[in-house]
């Protein structure tokens, strides 16, 4: 099912993989490129990635957690999906202007859908949480990157980067919380259901339409209870 995922992701490769600079770069390139032809373990690059995270860019963070979620590696799937957003938002500010990075987006988009619903989960989500607070996103030197920033221009993107984790992590510390309790994270897993395994015509049944209004109702309440709004912005209306 994540296979044709997989494989689009890896086709931004040209766009954002450089030349290398170190030979933690070069570690990074190799495996990208065994990965992009489809020889070797995947494991190669997220293992890679994960050993060097300062030098890995935003295709290989995705990448990377393309190909753990597509084997069930769930707490680095999302670390690595997190962490590669911060660093996209990081390579926008660092990219040349005549250059948008709009793949960025689109890589978000492509894998977020999926990866984000398997996440909700007592046990991964925490886990993916402290790896991501432990996570420095400081580039190194040698940065691999389809260009080359100044230092001056690394030190900059470093501490704006360090914001927007902050910005990212601020809602997803309660959304952990809240999925410690039982009564929250099954009115998650049953508005879940109703959109990814109930046909439109399912969906339109009296009783299934009542269990997930009633998983609503429950998600807003224990919010409300818990002094957040996480999840009930993206509900609408009753």
């Amino acid at each position: 099912m994540l296979r044709p995922l997989v494989v689009a992701l890896l086709l931004f490769a040209d766009a954002a993989c450089g030349q290398a600079l170190t030979p933690p770069s070069e570690l990074l390139n190799r495996a990208f490129a065994d990965a992009s032809a489809g020889v070797g373990d995947p494991r190669d690059l997220i293992e890679r990635v994960l050993e060097y995270p300062e030098h890995a860019n935003v295709v290989m963070y995705y990448a990377a957690a393309a190909f753990a979620f597509e084997r069930g590696e769930l707490i680095d799937a999302g670390y690595l999906f997190y962490a590669g957003q911060i660093r996209g938002n990081q390579e926008l500010r660092l990219r040349p202007p005549d250059d948008g990075g709009e793949q960025f987006v689109i890589m978000s988009d492509m894998l977020g859908p999926q990866l984000n619903p398997a996440l909700f989960d007592p046990e991964v989500y925490p886990a993916v949480l402290d790896r991501l607070e432990a996570w420095d996103p400081t580039p190194a030197r040698g940065f691999t990157l389809a260009f080359s920033p100044t230092d001056a221009q690394l030190a900059m993107s470093a501490a704006q980067a360090g914001e927007f984790k902050e910005e990212m992590l601020a809602p997803l510390r309660p959304l952990s919380e809240l999925l410690k309790d039982s009564d929250y994270f099954e009115a998650v897993r049953d508005i879940q259901r109703f959109h990814m395994e109930l046909s439109p015509e399912e969906q339109q049944e009296q009783s299934q339409r009542r269990r997930y209004d009633e998983a609503r109702e429950r998600v807003r309440s224990l919010e409300e209870s818990a002094g957040v709004s996480v999840l009930s912005p993206s509900l609408g209306d009753s």
